[in-house]
């Protein structure tokens, strides 16, 4: 009796180790996202940090800017930063395409 429950006991435990298909493909797509997450372009990726100071920080590819993009497709003059009392507005200059993921 004692050799018979041991045995389905161990079925029930190898049992429960079994992934289904579904599961599996759930597990293969958070890898992949976690990947693309961690990619040198992702969204988890810290390419910089720069401190703002008080009023205007302009950005863009110029090396006189606060804040270079060192980047040839970014134009030299692209904009700026106010920060006023811990509260920071964004200034684009006109004519700078903004895109996010491909739209404008």
């Amino acid at each position: 009796m004692i050799c018979a429950s041991s045995l389905s006991l161990a079925g029930v435990c190898v049992g429960a180790l079994e992934i289904s298909p579904y599961q599996q493909s759930v597990e293969k797509w958070r890898q992949a996202y976690e990947a693309k997450l961690k990619a040198d372009d992702g969204w988890l990726t810290v390419s910089a940090l720069l401190w703002l100071h008080e009023g205007e920080n302009s950005f863009g590819s110029a090396s006189s800017n606060a804040i270079v993009l060192p980047y040839s497709y970014v134009p030299a003059k692209a904009g700026h930063f106010d920060l006023h009392e811990g509260k920071t507005v964004i200034h684009i200059n006109p004519g700078v395409p903004i895109t996010l993921a491909g739209w404008l």
